[in-house]
């Protein structure tokens, strides 16, 4: 769901500040050390703002409880389980925080400290999954670092960086903003954005060619305050704050939310009327009044008793009404999630997981029908098939893809609409290394099998199944079979008279 918002906020973003004529020429030198080095502070933060290509993407969780000193529980709620525990060195001193701040027996929040005390790290779970998605790194207890997963792939896709002598909110602790900002928006490791600040201006350059570089003719610049209240207008309008545009019946003004949020947890674990579920309601982002739902069941034993997370309803474009759901088993691992992803009202987006990893993915690509046009298959974490309904009427899938290793490897296509690929196209290069693969195990198995063969006996077939892959075709009702041919229905045996 992430990458499909960052997707349209890129876009709507471009054309917003292009519309409020914010747009100016690129400086020269934007995007290299030269227009990092103009953003002034420190010479330490200055070797943070020389802004680069591409970075890491793993999200390296770092072990916490292994210091072999004391640990100290404490329970803040009364319930009986710890949400907070602090481990020791063996020195006696804490050297790493967990807390569980939503009380439903996963981490939320790790904290990592010095010798002297002063935090050094900080990781955040912010899906309720305790999956680490927010890394910040701290200097002399100041804050230098930021990377996080904005797309939800389980890969860092946004780094921010911070100027550790600027001065700092009280409130939060934390400057402003950042110095520099840094975004693989697409997915493919390579940086795409580059945000940049200098006072209160602010440039964005972005990079549509795929070259890795700025596209000088994209970039934005902001600057002074008039500038900046745009700029919070464009990003709400965007997708950013507050993305655009309110679902029928919604309200952009949160003085006129419904009272009715249509909420989406509703139809999975009936929570109103349910006295063994609790709902409980924060505000997001961006939002003045609550716009997420999380749905908590208690479970266990008396001596074991703790909640767990159901479903977890979330409204994005702040418009009154909620348009992400996701469900969790009694384990924490997701099972299911639907997403309207334009904001009209309807469904646009399934996902099925198993075993906490994402199992089946459909698509409504229309944004009209409701219903999805686009059907793909994971296996192990990765793309294994892809049916698509391209022309055919009755919304059946027409082209079937076929993926190994990540890798497109053939394409069938029904242009009868008859249910049965009448096509496969298959990747010339794979398939001359298969057919290669093949020839030289059979001429390997014919060699065994016969001491001094014949050429006859040499000769590769001229076809067959290609190595290492097994082939996949399409029967009657779409389902994929295996060995060539669609699976053959079982003749059903005869009940004998009495």
């Amino acid at each position: 769901m992430g990458m499909m918002i960052d997707a349209h906020f890129d876009g709507c973003l471009q054309s917003r500040l292009r519309a409020l004529a914010l747009v100016v020429p690129l400086l020269s030198g934007i995007g290299s050390g030269a227009a990092g080095a103009a953003c002034g502070g420190s010479d330490k933060a200055g070797s943070a703002k020389t802004p680069v290509s591409s970075h890491s993407q793993t999200v390296t969780h770092e072990t916490c409880g292994d210091s072999g000193g004391r640990v100290e529980a404490l329970d803040t709620n009364g319930d009986g389980k710890p949400d907070i525990r602090r481990f020791f060195d063996g020195a006696g001193h804490e050297h790493c925080r967990v807390s569980d701040l939503n009380h439903d027996g996963k981490p939320d929040l790790y904290e990592y400290f010095d010798a002297s005390g002063t935090v050094r790290r900080r990781e955040y779970c912010y899906d309720d999954t305790g999956t680490v998605n927010a890394i910040e790194t701290y200097e002399g207890g100041k804050l230098a670092r930021r990377e996080y997963d904005i797309g939800g792939q389980h890969r860092i896709d946004t780094w921010d960086f911070f100027d550790t002598s600027a001065p700092v909110d009280p409130k939060t602790g934390r400057p402003a903003h950042p110095i520099r900002r840094e975004r693989d928006t697409t997915g493919d490791g390579q940086v795409d954005q580059w945000w940049t600040w200098n006072g209160d201006t602010l440039s964005i350059a972005f990079d549509r060619t795929g070259n890795g570089t700025p596209d000088p003719e994209s970039t934005i610049v902001l600057g002074g305050s008039a500038d900046a209240g745009a700029v919070l207008v464009a990003l709400a309008s965007c997708g950013g704050a507050s993305p655009a545009p309110a679902a029928p019946g919604g309200s952009k003004d949160p003085g006129h939310w419904p009272a009715d949020d249509r909420s989406l947890c509703e139809r999975f674990v009936h929570w109103k009327n349910s006295a063994e579920l609790e709902a409980s309601i924060t505000a997001g982002p961006g939002s003045f009044r609550p716009n997420i739902r999380r749905v908590f069941k208690t479970v266990g034993d008396r001596d074991n008793r703790h909640s767990v997370l159901l479903c977890r309803e979330i409204d994005t474009n702040l418009d009154g009404l909620k348009d992400v759901v996701r469900t969790f088993n009694e384990k924490g691992e997701p099972l299911h999630e639907e997403a309207d992803r334009n904001y009209d009202g309807k469904i646009d987006v399934w996902l099925n997981f198993a075993d906490g990893r994402i199992e089946e993915e459909d698509v409504d690509t229309t944004y009209s029908t409701g219903r999805p046009n686009v059907w793909k298959f994971y296996l192990d974490g990765q793309l294994s098939r892809v049916r698509r309904n391209i022309h055919c009427p009755s919304g059946a899938a027409d082209v079937w893809e076929i993926y190994y290793k990540d890798r497109l490897e053939r394409v069938g296509t029904d242009s009868t609409c008859d249910g049965h690929v009448d096509r496969w196209d298959r990747d010339a290069q794979l398939l001359a290394a298969e057919e290669a693969a093949q020839e030289k195990a059979t001429t390997a198995a014919n060699a065994k099998a016969a001491p001094n063969p014949s050429p006859s006996n040499e000769a590769a077939p001229s076809g067959g199944a290609a190595a290492g892959s097994t082939p996949v075709t399409v029967g009657p009702t779409g389902e994929m079979g295996d060995a060539g041919v669609p699976s053959a229905p079982k003749p059903k045996k005869k009940k004998k008279r009495p």
